[in-house]
C-alpha cells in the first residue's frame, strides 16, 4: 500500500511499540517509510485502530453503523462468532429492512468452546432469517465484513467481544468498488465451500447440544 494509509499504519505502529517497550523509534528509521507515502492509488481506504486503551469500541461502532446503512447485503466472515448485544440488534435491524445477512464461519472451529459459544447464536440468528453458512475447509480465518457493494472491513478484528473491546486491533475500510469487489469475491469463495444451515436440519441437533451450547453462552463474555 501507498499513500494516507501507510501514515495510518505508522501511527498505529508506533504507539504500539511505544507501549509495549516505552521507546521512542528514531526518525531516521521512519524515514524508510517515505517512499510509500506518495498518493497514487485510486482507491479510499482507511485504518481503524481499536483496543481496550481507546476511549470508544471503534471497530464495533463502525461495523454496527455499517449494519444499520445496509440496503440490499451484508456478509460476515470471522472464525469467531460472539457478537455482543449492539451488534446483534444491528443483525435484527438490517434483516427487517429485509437486508440479506450472511454469516460464514467454520463448520469445526479450531477451538471448541469457542465454537460453542458461537453456535448459541445460531438459534436467534436462524429466527432472524439470517443465513447461515459453515465453511467446510480445513480453517477459515478470514475476518471481513462487506456491506452490499461499496463498503469492506479486513483486518485483524474477529465478530466477537473480545476483539470489540478487550484486545489490541487493526482494521482497514475499503470505500472503493473495485477494492470492495475483491473481498466479495473471495467471501463467495468461501460461501461457495460451505453448506447452508437449514433451521429444520439446526432443530434436530441432539438435547445434550442444547444445554451445552446454552451453558457456554453464559460464559461468552470471557472468550
Amino acid at each position: 500500500m501507498t499513500g494516507p494509509v501507510v501514515i495510518q499504519l505508522l501511527a498505529v505502529f508506533y504507539e504500539d511499540w511505544y507501549v509495549e517497550t516505552h521507546e521512542e523509534i528514531p526518525f531516521n528509521e521512519l524515514l524508510y517509510f517515505l517512499p510509500h507515502l506518495k498518493t497514487g492509488g485510486s482507491a479510499v481506504l482507511q485504518t481503524v485502530p481499536s483496543g481496550p486503551s481507546m476511549q470508544l469500541q471503534n471497530y464495533q461502532r463502525l461495523v454496527v453503523s455499517a449494519l444499520l446503512s445496509a440496503k440490499k447485503t451484508a456478509t460476515i466472515t470471522t472464525p469467531y462468532f460472539i457478537p455482543d448485544s449492539q451488534t446483534m440488534h444491528a443483525i435484527e435491524t438490517a434483516r427487517i429492512m429485509d437486508v440479506d445477512v450472511n454469516l460464514v464461519v467454520p463448520e469445526r472451529a479450531d477451538k471448541a468452546i469457542v465454537g460453542g459459544v458461537a453456535r448459541a447464536y445460531f438459534t436467534p440468528l436462524l429466527n432472524m432469517g439470517v443465513n447461515i453458512y459453515l465453511y467446510k475447509g480445513d480453517i477459515l480465518h478470514a475476518k471481513t465484513v462487506t456491506i452490499d457493494d461499496r463498503l469492506a472491513f479486513l483486518g485483524t478484528s474477529n465478530f466477537d467481544i473480545r476483539s470489540f473491546a478487550l484486545d489490541f486491533e487493526v482494521d482497514l475500510i475499503f470505500y472503493s468498488e473495485s477494492e470492495v469487489s475483491h473481498v466479495l469475491e473471495t467471501q463467495e469463495m468461501y460461501i461457495a465451500n460451505s453448506r447452508i444451515l437449514h433451521r429444520s436440519d439446526w432443530e434436530k441437533r441432539p438435547a445434550v447440544e442444547h444445554v451445552v451450547y446454552g451453558i457456554t453462552k453464559l460464559f461468552s463474555p470471557l472468550f
